[in-house]
């Protein structure tokens, strides 16, 4: 066995030799960067070692422990992660109800039209929605007796150093087993529940509901559901009613004899966090087509009305995440997430108006905007030479153009103005990669609407969910191509809309039926054995002109 010291963190953990120093964080509880699962593609798991007297940069994934070892991990900058959502009046009848106050040790409560006695110590009493996603995790805290929130909180979820694709997770778990998966996941939940009680000061024996809207793989890992269906077609969730369990029974640190809610999955990849950004967004209450557009690195699609509704699940990867890019990374402090020309000029906004560090998706979109806005590439994704350019801005800009490392670039920050050695910059496999991406949620809406022999301009209503599309400029994602231009003026930002689903589903007890019977009445379309999609996918490679 070796010791591994990380610092500044100064946390120690011994491992077999041969380990690899990811596999040590791991083991630790450190989130390491690594959207590539540890294979070595990405090279966004870098750290410092020093053995032997010397110091050097290696890849955590790729670096064995073959002796004791000081690493020097990266400084982390606050992620900033979307939490608010939009609030659609819901009437107050909540799924558990404290019908008489606290006598001795307990309290009568009433949970879906029982009688229930549950252990109470006091009069006060409180409710946690949690919207789990393959990237980040969102917890809101409601006081029990009116449904108000009173606290929320975030954080990246403990899963992504097995990789940002859930697939990659689900290998994984394959191999290893889920409960280390599920072990971690928990992990952060209960973090996240002891930040929020310690802002009001109350113990885990209050928290008596919780609800959980998480994608398909989240809700099986959580609820301890074998994930062998998942892995091999047609992709079947093992499970796809709501159900409930005890707190007991879950690894929640919350009022053992409380209720833990998982919310219902649709099929496929199209999962909890769908059905509860339906709930949200009302789809069962409307006679207009609407579109429900959730971008992330899994794509959740849904199209319909009260009557009818078609989903599917796209694998846009971690490009949208800053994955896969270069000079990518989440949307944290530094990270470019706006892009635009200005007097001639072009111009960049950073979370925290810090010094940029790197770029996140909704830069990565802008950026390509502009670029194609000024004829800096073309409507294939090519970046131009300097002799195609034609508008006066692209001439003034030609500096930009570049190669490094002997691919072709775009210099969006000079190497002045950033700690990167060669600035920050989009290469051509970059854009290719957002291509990618846009085709794949491009090619699933014009799937769905084929399937149901349905028109662009049929569509009334277009939610963004999600925290990706909060962020992203609206016009940049029409420019490029992402979403139909024929739904400019129809668009409308939903925000964390699987979280405020979650929410309500406590906060009125009719809610879970209004979700059950949204998620049973959609029909998934399976994209992968879909023959229309693969074509459709290749004809949406292409940028708007």
């Amino acid at each position: 066995m070796y010791k591994v010291t990380f610092y500044p963190i100064n946390i120690e953990q011994f491992v077999e030799e041969g380990s690899t120093i990811l596999n040590a964080a791991r083991q630790a509880g450190i989130i390491l960067d690594a959207p590539c699962g540890g294979n070595g593609n990405c090279k966004k798991c870098k750290v410092t070692i020093c053995a032997g007297g010397r110091k050097k940069d290696v890849l955590a994934c790729k670096t064995f422990v073959l002796e004791d070892l000081s690493v020097y991990l990266p400084e982390v900058a606050e992620h900033h992660i979307l939490s608010e959502g939009k609030n659609f009046p819901f009437f107050w009848n909540p799924i558990l109800k404290m019908e008489e106050s606290k006598t001795g040790n307990g309290a009568l409560f009433s949970f879906q039209g029982r009688q229930v006695q549950l252990k109470l110590k006091s009069d006060d009493w409180y409710m946690v929605a949690f919207d789990i996603g393959t990237t980040t995790i969102v917890g809101y805290l409601m006081d029990g007796s009116t449904g108000k929130q009173i606290a929320a909180d975030s954080m990246l979820n403990p899963q992504t150093v097995y990789g940002a694709d859930v697939m990659e997770r689900c290998r994984y778990a394959a191999v290893h087993g889920a409960t280390e998966l599920q072990t971690k996941t928990f992990e952060g939940l209960n973090q996240l529940l002891h930040h929020m009680r310690g802002k009001i000061g109350i113990n885990k024996e209050q928290i008596l509901a919780v609800s959980i809207a998480g994608n398909v793989c989240m809700n099986h890992f959580l609820a301890g559901i074998s994930i062998e269906s998942l892995l091999k077609v047609p992709y079947h969730p093992g499970f796809y009613r709501w159900f409930w369990r005890k707190g007991k029974e879950t690894m929640f640190h919350m009022n053992s004899d409380g209720y833990v809610l998982f919310l219902p999955n649709i099929g496929g990849f199209v999962g909890a966090d769908t059905s509860s950004a339906m709930l949200n967004a009302n789809l069962d209450e409307t006679e207009n087509l609407s579109c429900l557009i959730d971008i992330g690195t899994n794509g959740e699609i849904v199209i319909g009305n009260k009557t009818t509704t078609i989903a599917c699940s796209t694998a846009a990867g971690p490009a949208l995440e800053g994955a896969n890019i270069v000079c990518g990374m989440r949307g944290a402090s530094g990270a470019i997430d706006h892009v635009w020309m200005e007097r001639g000029q072009i111009a960049v906004a950073t979370i925290d108006k810090a010094k940029p560090a790197g770029i996140c998706g909704s830069g990565l979109i802008d950026a390509v905007a502009v670029m194609l806005s000024y004829g800096f590439i073309d409507k294939t994704g090519r970046i131009c030479e300097k002799k195609e350019l034609k508008q006066f801005e692209a001439k003034q800009n030609q500096n930009r153009l570049c190669e490094i490392n002997g691919e072709k670039a775009f210099i969006l920050v000079f190497p002045s103005m950033t700690e990167r050695e060669q600035g920050i910059y989009i290469t051509q496999q970059d854009i290719r990669e957002l291509q990618l991406a846009k085709a794949a949620i491009l090619a699933g809406i014009l799937s769905l609407l084929k399937k149901k022999n349905w028109e662009k301009k049929d569509i009334k209503n277009v939610f963004l969910a999600g925290a990706f599309g909060s962020f992203m400029s609206i016009e940049s994602a029409f420019l490029i191509g992402l979403i139909p231009k024929e739904w400019r003026g129809k668009t409308v930002v939903l925000g964390n809309a699987a979280g405020e689903g979650a929410k309500e589903v406590l906060c009125d007890e009719q809610a879970i039926l209004r979700c059950e019977k949204l998620a049973r009445q959609t029909e998934v379309l399976e994209l992968a054995s879909d023959s229309e999609f693969q074509k459709m996918f290749l004809s949406c490679m292409d940028f708007a002109g």
